[in-house]
Order: C-alpha cells, then structure tokens, then sequence
C-alpha cells in the first residue's frame, strides 16, 4: 500500500485558482469514482489550494470515507445537512480550519476500493477536513456539535471510517510541490 504521494504544482497563474472562490473547497475537482481512492489521487487539481498553505508546514488532512445508507429517509437527509453544517460552521469559529469538502454520494455500483486505500467497505462519499495542525483537529474533533453529529451517524451511514493524513507545500525555488503522507490514526 502506497502512503506517501508527490504532486508536483503547476504554473503561478493556474495555482491561483482557490482564492477567486468564497469557499476554497469549491475550486477542488474530484476525480471519477473519488471515494474509492486515497486522498491524493481523490482530487485532480490540488494545485487549487496551494495559496492557502504555508510553505514547509505540516498540515493534517482528516478523511471521512463512508457508505451512506440507500434508504434514509427525507427526513434523516435534511438532518443530515443540518448537522454537517452546524458542525462546519462551529469548526470555522473555533479556528485553525483550513478547509471542508463536503463529497456527494456517487451512483455507482463499484465492489472494490483502489489498491492504496483499505478499508473494510466500498465507500460511495468522501468527505475531508483539512486542519492547520493535529491539535486543531483533535480540538475540532470535541466541538459539541461535532459530538452531536457522530451520534447521528447510525441514522445516516452504512459503514464509515477515519483516514489520516498530512499534507506539505514544499518549495524548492522554481518548483512547487504537494506532498501527501498517509498516517497512523491517533
């Protein structure tokens, strides 16, 4: 299984896409099928958020892979979004959020996941959290409308699991580039 991943940054002009957005997440492009991989090879055009890092810093990347239940109920949907961006919008006041990516469910029928991502299931969403350090996730992760959101997760998801990983802009003067670390869940 793969766990470290370089994504080389293209020209300046083309990187400054993400701050033309009012929320950076909606410059991020998933690939086809993007739950079924790991994070890097998720989205194709990370170069998008690159003005939003810091150079050399360690960012931590929190991945929500999930199966969403085929039979919730309107109901259970909208309580769905109501809970997600109540989580969101305390995680934003809390600070040290760098980004949210919400996935969609894809419709589709896949039975496996991509080689570098083993999981127990076939997720159909992906959803992310990039954070400016661990601690800020872990702090995150207590806010009391997030706590509240987990209890919800029997209502809303088949199977789902945790995935971490780091995420560097590292510079190298002319080259830019991603660097991605798949690591051990704390």
């Amino acid at each position: 299984m793969k766990t470290y991943w370089e994504i080389p940054i293209p020209s300046e002009e083309k990187e400054r896409i993400a701050i033309t957005y009012g929320d950076p997440a909606d410059a991020l492009n998933a690939a086809e099928n993007y739950a079924l991989y790991p994070i890097p090879k998720a989205i194709v055009n990370w170069h998008a958020i690159a003005p939003l890092l810091k150079p050399n810093h360690w960012y931590d990347i929190t991945a929500f892979y999930s199966k969403r239940k085929t039979n919730i109920s309107k109901e259970n949907a909208k309580l769905l979004v109501e809970y997600n961006q109540k989580s969101f919008d305390a995680a934003k006041m809390k600070g040290g959020l760098v980004l949210y990516y919400q996935g969609v469910v894809m419709n589709n029928e896949n039975t496996s996941t991509n080689k570098d991502l083993t999981l127990s299931f076939v997720p159909n969403s992906l959803s992310f959290c990039i954070w400016n350090t661990l601690k800020e996730a872990k702090i995150g992760a207590q806010i009391s409308e997030h706590k509240q959101a987990i209890q919800m997760i029997p209502l809303w998801y088949q199977n789902f699991a945790i995935v971490k990983y780091q995420l560097l802009l590292e510079i190298n003067e002319p080259r830019k580039k991603l660097i991605f670390k798949h690591i051990p869940r704390s």
